[in-house]
């Protein structure tokens, strides 16, 4: 009998925490959305679920695919030994950003971020103004959220840790911002941001490949 499909994310998720070949971790990724597909309705729940977000921004063309979207974010996850996670699209025209991809959150917390300028309080943001990786290791204490109500939304949503690592295409266009977080106060170690970073090289290859074929 198939395990429960929070068991089978765990037991994912370990074992690809523990793998440092980035190939490796899309390899085993792809199995588990194999797996998702075939023995699971898509979960409706968004407290658990992988649930991409229709619009696009303007600009984002080189990540048209939500497939690809969403298993970059499921692999950029497991990679950094988080909880939940989500990919922000920059939009050019109005300079901010907007989530199309997530894993894990509720309502509140999609409503609070859903666009986010770089002026506003919470890691992504100061990704977004600063054009650089953003770690907060423990969101109850951090500057960054001291009393907004960003911190109170991430609090009730469980995360409690995060790191907003800036997404730039082969041209060094910001093309969005992807966000993982955990449950619990923590640093993010130099071998999951690298193994992070591995990941989003991979990303922008594939996605450039794409543009450059359909062009």
């Amino acid at each position: 009998m198939p395990l429960p499909y929070h068991q089978n994310w765990r037991y994912f998720a370990d074992k690809a925490a523990k793998e440092n070949d980035s190939q490796e971790l899309m390899k085993h990724i792809r199995q588990l959305l194999q797996l998702l597909g075939e023995d699971y309705p898509a979960p409706v729940d968004p407290e658990s679920s992988l649930q991409p977000i229709a619009a696009t921004p303007q600009g984002w063309r080189e990540f048209e695919n939500q497939a690809q979207i969403s298993e970059f974010l499921l692999s950029a996850v497991a990679a950094t030994g988080a909880n939940f996670g989500n990919v922000q699209a920059f939009d050019s025209v109005n300079g901010t950003l907007k989530i199309v991809a997530q894993h894990g959150f509720g309502s509140e917390f999609l409503t609070y971020f859903e666009v986010v300028t770089c002026d506003g309080a919470s890691a992504c943001a100061q990704a977004l103004g600063g054009r650089r990786r953003m770690v907060v290791e423990n969101v109850a204490t951090d500057p960054i959220f001291e009393g907004q109500n960003s911190a109170a939304v991430m609090l009730r949503a469980n995360a409690l840790s995060v790191q907003s690592t800036p997404l730039f295409g082969v041209s060094g266009d910001l093309l969005g911002v992807v966000s993982t977080h955990s449950d619990h106060p923590r640093t993010f170690s130099a071998c999951e941001l690298r193994r992070l970073d591995d990941l989003v090289a991979e990303l922008m290859a594939s996605a450039d490949g794409s543009t450059q074929a359909a062009d």
